[in-house]
């Protein structure tokens, strides 16, 4: 006999009031639709659950409004809703703040949330379990293995008969080295690595692959943030983890399987985001290094006329008053640092 457990796995929600500055739509609209899309899925699957790896928030700053709207939002996912911590949802990397956080008002408030940060979960499977913990993000996150790895081994109560393992985290879980991070076959070859280890964190994620004896799973974001060409390109999606107990008598004896699916409310990243910004930024820079150049062909002759040769070379270029002001706060800077 076969039994099967399911989960929707979905990546940072970032959940906020206001739009980033390279959306060009409605963004927490968006983020709506795509929820009631993850809640339709759930339950079309007949998942035990939806996974949230971290930063269901933007910021642990957001507005009573906002949490409101987020409340309503995951109040309505027919089916339980394990979530953990991401360096969004807490102030400073410090997990101590967490108390103080729209995070967890929402994970007290909110009947089907369950925040693995404080408490394991067990899913039965026939006749044993399956155990799903969480580590929140902290200070200490990729400056060793131990967010990715099975917590408290010595602590499994004998008669939950917990046999296989999945794992949250939310950090820079890689295939390659970038920045802070932590290396997917380092954890893959580590003797306490669970079954499924599944992170948030990184927004283009990686899908989902096999190492080792462990199901790696970042479908990549719920959101997008950024006009990155990365961003711009991908699919918004996530993933459905199935994991299929043959209940035979043999402990542990169990398949997982991922299936990644798009999200078709999601948009083409190029309706929803605009670079326009960016070109703006990359001009204005172009600019103010122009007007740098220009300053100094006047000569260091006329140095502490400074004020003076920056508004006549503003005048005769017609350069816009807010490089001129950028030019000015360089200089001064520069002087200050020379000692000027």
């Amino acid at each position: 006999m076969s039994n099967a457990v399911r989960f929707i796995v979905t990546g940072d929600l970032h959940y906020r009031g206001t739009n980033p500055r390279a959306r060009t739509d409605d963004f927490q609209a968006a983020l709506n639709t795509k929820l009631s899309e993850v809640d339709l899925l759930a339950r079309t699957h007949s998942c035990d659950g939806v996974i949230i790896p971290g930063d269901i928030t933007d910021s642990p700053g957001i507005t009573l409004p906002v949490i409101g709207d987020l409340y309503t939002r995951l109040a309505q996912v027919e089916k339980p809703v394990y979530v953990i911590p991401g360096n969004h949802d807490v102030w400073g990397a410090n997990t101590a703040t967490l108390s103080r956080t729209p995070y967890r008002l929402l994970a007290r408030i909110t009947s089907n949330i369950y925040d693995l940060s404080r408490y394991e979960q067990l899913i039965p499977s026939g006749s044993e379990y399956i155990r799903i913990t969480g580590s929140p993000y902290s200070a200490m996150t990729d400056r060793g293995l131990g967010d990715y790895l099975v917590p408290n081994l010595d602590a499994q109560k004998e008669w939950t008969h917990t046999a296989l393992n999945i794992h949250v985290a939310h950090g820079m879980l890689l295939d390659y080295p970038l920045g802070r991070y932590t290396l997917i076959d380092d954890v893959a070859n580590h003797p306490d690595a669970p079954d499924v280890l599944i992170c948030g964190h990184e927004h283009i994620g990686f899908g989902a692959i096999k190492r080792g004896n462990t199901t790696f799973i970042n479908p990549g974001a719920l959101c997008r943030l950024t006009a990155h060409p990365a961003e711009i390109e991908r699919q918004v999606q996530v993933c459905l983890l199935t994991i299929e107990h043959d209940d035979s008598g043999q402990t542990g004896d169990f398949t997982v399987s991922t299936e990644l699916i798009p999200l078709q409310s999601a948009r083409p990243g190029h309706e929803v985001l605009s670079r326009e910004h960016l070109e703006e930024q990359a001009s204005r820079e172009e600019l103010i290094s122009s007007f740098m150049a220009l300053l100094a062909e006047e000569g260091e002759g006329k140095f502490l006329e400074t004020r003076d040769i920056v508004e006549d070379i503003a005048r005769r270029e017609h350069i816009p008053q807010d490089v001129v002001d950028e030019a000015l706060k360089r200089i001064g800077q520069a002087r200050e640092a020379l000692g000027v």
